[in-house]
């Protein structure tokens, strides 16, 4: 398992536009991708599911993991936070 910690700057969170990057994004992979937040990282979404995403809640200064697991685990990593922080680079204050 692979994981990366990633402090959310753009100003919304993860909103729709990020959301749908990430989970985009995390289709492509066989692996299990998820994003750990919450105040111990208690609480997951899966990144699959756009849903899922907005669900968590997620504000502008909150620090997310996200984990990937299975064969492509690596790749399917580099691309989920790619596409996470591309998507809130346009927004940062």
């Amino acid at each position: 398992m692979r994981q990366e910690k990633i402090t959310i700057k753009g100003r919304l969170g993860i909103h729709l536009r990020p959301a749908t990057a990430l989970s985009e994004a995390a289709l492509k992979y066989t692996s299990k991708i998820r994003l750990l937040f919450g105040e111990n990282f208690e609480s997951h979404s899966t990144c699959k599911s756009v849903i899922s995403l907005l669900a968590a809640g997620v504000k502008q200064g909150d620090t997310v993991i996200l984990t990937a697991e299975g064969p492509d685990e690596k790749e399917a990593l580099a691309e989920c936070v790619k596409a996470l922080t591309d998507s809130v680079a346009d927004e940062e204050e």
